[in-house]
């Protein structure tokens, strides 16, 4: 949706000077799992993509090879740091002193959900500044128009990062929910509603 409905993201990925992709942290052993890009991310641009060739089938994973250099550089970072909050090893960020986030531009925008336990930030032992988080509800980036997706394309023509990542995790108490309406469960109240109509397509 972000890319169909936000001309900011779709010129972004487009372009590839923004890797787009997804992931699921797992709540019982703090590692993550690289999903990738949207299976159909090509055809939502209109164009060919070397970054999504890492990709190239729905649920069909292969090594991430994104084609930028820095987004390669990112990544790699990212997933260094995971692995050492899993092993808990020589972890970098938390030893950071916060005050120096004013001279960091963050070059990951992270769009995660709210009722995670752990902050984000330590789940890639990233430094402070580094990766600007958004989190809400279900991990969604909201509707076109509406604050949360505004924030978003604020934060994407601001700061031009190189990756922008949607995380969701094991147990998330928002596709629970969701699976239970497909399933014909009991409407919610119009709030929470909200949210899961922009879960349940995916479930």
């Amino acid at each position: 949706k972000m890319m169909k409905n936000s001309t900011i993201i779709r010129d972004g990925v487009a372009s590839e000077e923004l890797m787009l992709v997804g992931a699921v942290y797992n709540i019982e052993d703090g590692s993550l799992d690289w999903v990738g890009p949207h299976p159909e991310q090509e055809k939502i641009v209109g164009s060919t993509l070397h970054v999504h060739n890492w990709r190239e089938a729905p649920y069909s994973r292969k090594s991430m090879l994104p084609s930028s250099p820095d987004a390669r550089a990112i990544i790699d970072r990212l997933q260094a740091g995971n692995k050492r909050f899993v092993e808990q090893d020589e972890l970098h960020g938390v030893h950071e002193n916060p005050s120096i986030v004013h001279d960091v531009e963050p070059d990951t925008i992270l769009i995660g959900s709210s009722n995670l336990r752990v902050p984000y930030e330590d789940v890639f032992d990233s430094k402070p500044g580094q990766v600007l988080v958004q989190q809400c509800m279900g991990n969604i980036a909201g509707h076109a128009g509406g604050a949360m997706f505004a924030s978003v394309e604020f934060a994407v023509a601001r700061f031009a990062p190189k990756v922008l990542i949607v995380v969701g995790h094991t147990g998330d108490e928002v596709v629970s929910a969701a699976l239970q309406q497909v399933s014909g469960a009991k409407l919610p109240g119009k709030s929470m509603r909200h949210v899961l109509d922009q879960v349940v397509p995916s479930c």
